[in-house]
């Protein structure tokens, strides 16, 4: 299976509404051309289905609530995102940090609905405890690196063997994240022995995402 990239598009102007199908478009055309990696998205979840109409690679929501049908105003409902086209969400990101007990609900929900589930991991400690959950992935993003502009290739390289190791112990991808800034960070990434990348501002606020692929 080849590397997994995963691009978080926020709540970026450049990735919101109409741009959030133009930049999907262009990384549709760019997926085809890609020999060594697999894309996948994630848009808000209000562009899901208009994106899910237009795409060809992977699609998966920025979030999810652990609840099933009722009165739960406000909150995302599971089936919601599998009925607009998600395959999957991200699940604990930085900027929506959620419980332990609330993680391993949502995972479990994600496996009984046959959705991909992507957590998100701030350090060894909570890697370790939401690689319990057994999701299909996990991403490790320091928070030291979180909006920095240092390689997480290249920074704390001991802390990234060992959280690598700590996956594949438990047989669950890792993708890295926080610190993933050019194609060279991801390349760099996958020669550690990650699955994959999560990334963001990096690409979606690149302008031209053929160049940062170097296509």
């Amino acid at each position: 299976m080849k590397p997994l990239i995963i691009v978080n598009y926020k709540t970026y102007q450049e990735s919101s509404g109409k741009n959030a199908i133009s930049l999907t478009l262009k990384l549709h055309q760019i997926s085809k051309k890609l020999k060594d990696y697999s894309l996948a998205i994630a848009p808000q979840v209000v562009d899901l289905k208009d994106i899910s109409k237009k795409n060809g690679v992977l699609l998966l929501a920025q979030a999810m609530d652990s609840i099933t049908y009722g009165a739960n105003t406000g909150k995302i409902l599971p089936e919601s995102i599998k009925e607009s086209g998600a395959k999957g969400t991200l699940i604990n990101h930085s900027e929506n940090p959620l419980p332990d007990e609330e993680i391993k609900k949502q995972t479990e929900i994600c496996r009984r609905l046959k959705l991909l589930s992507v957590v998100c991991a701030f350090n060894l400690t909570s890697l370790r405890t939401v690689l319990s959950f057994k999701p299909d992935y996990v991403a490790y993003e320091p928070k030291e690196l979180i909006g920095g502009n240092v390689s997480v290739t290249s920074a704390k390289g001991h802390t990234i063997r060992e959280a690598i190791q700590l996956a594949k112990e438990k047989k669950v991808k890792l993708l890295l994240g926080a610190g993933v800034h050019s194609l060279n960070d991801i390349k760099g990434a996958v020669k550690l022995g990650a699955d994959g990348v999560l990334i963001s501002h990096a690409l979606v606020k690149a302008g031209n995402p053929e160049r940062f692929f170097r296509i």
